[in-house]
């Protein structure tokens, strides 16, 4: 565990491995890549917002069960898309008793150290070091002469992030509890009516009782706001799969290709330089997906829209 101590934000390096931390002061954290997947892909879109949206698609069939946040910058003409899992990382981070209170800021391995040309030792058994422009983690004994973590010189890169257990509850499990816990108070309050013989006092604990064990807002209407929220979010994410899905499943002939996908205010839009006698049955096949797109031909491009 590398610490350094200055008067804004420690140096730390976060580690499964890693020891207890027995200080109050304030970190700065870098993860290492034991606690995030990081893939790094070209793709159609312009910004990073975009990317995101897309990354859940791209880890479908890597990521273990579980509810993952989604992180991406570009670096030249890729992107580097990260998946993580908030809880897992609090927790752990928590068990060595570093507690979220007493962070700054997180960030990752990949975007502190991805000019390194020497592999970087990060403890006794552990080094890091980069394989196709992605930092890994490997045994000490595959690398030779690695460095020690530079703490007194370390400039931090402009991507943090902020690890949270809100976006625990967006899982699709978890809106069905939500509903269920909701149920329950609903039959609370109409019993509390039908029922004269209870008192007031015991109705009351019952329904305090059900707040505590889910961690609900301190009213019904706070709790169905915040579960409108999650089901929009939920659908929007899934349209926009199916949408983008059923985009990269065009076929096209050579030379033919989709040029920009870009998802801004609802709407997925797509350039595809493509021939013009084309157009009927793109749109066709993508109608045929159970999608409503509109589109329009100009300077040899077929530009279509999506409303998700």
């Amino acid at each position: 565990m590398n610490l350094k101590f200055n008067t804004t934000a420690n140096f730390i390096f976060a580690d499964i491995s890693m020891d207890d931390v027995n200080s109050e002061e304030k970190f700065n954290v870098v993860l290492s890549p034991s606690f995030y997947w990081v893939i790094k892909k070209a793709l159609p879109v312009k910004y990073a917002r975009d990317a995101i949206k897309l990354a859940p698609s791209i880890f479908e069939d890597i990521l273990p069960s579980g509810t993952f946040s989604y992180y991406a910058y570009k670096e030249g003409d890729a992107f580097l898309l990260f998946a993580y899992n908030d809880k897992e990382i609090l927790e752990k981070l928590n068990s060595k008793g570093l507690k979220s209170s007493n962070v700054s800021k997180y960030y990752f391995a990949q975007s502190e150290f991805n000019q390194v040309e020497d592999a970087i030792k990060i403890d006794q058994n552990s080094a890091l070091t980069l394989n196709n422009d992605v930092l890994i983690k490997v045994p000490l004994s595959l690398v030779q002469s690695p460095k020690e973590i530079d703490t007194d010189n370390h400039k931090y890169s402009k991507h943090s992030i902020q690890l949270s257990r809100i976006n625990q509850i967006a899982d699709t499990s978890k809106l069905n509890k939500i509903t269920i816990t909701l149920a329950i108070l609903l039959m609370l309050f109409v019993g509390e009516y039908f029922i004269k013989t209870s008192s007031f006092s015991d109705i009351e604990n019952k329904t305090t009782e059900v707040f505590k064990k889910y961690k609900l807002q301190s009213s019904k209407l706070q709790n169905r706001s915040v579960l409108s929220s999650l089901n929009k979010k939920y659908d929007e994410q899934i349209s926009l799969r199916k949408a983008f899905v059923a985009l990269n499943s065009l076929k096209f002939a050579q030379g033919e290709y989709i040029e920009i996908i870009e998802y801004e205010k609802d709407v997925l839009s797509a350039t595809i330089k493509v021939d013009q006698s084309k157009e009927k049955k793109i749109i066709r096949d993508l109608k045929m997906k159970h999608l409503a797109p509109t589109s329009k031909y100009k300077k040899e491009r077929l530009f279509v829209e999506i409303k998700i």
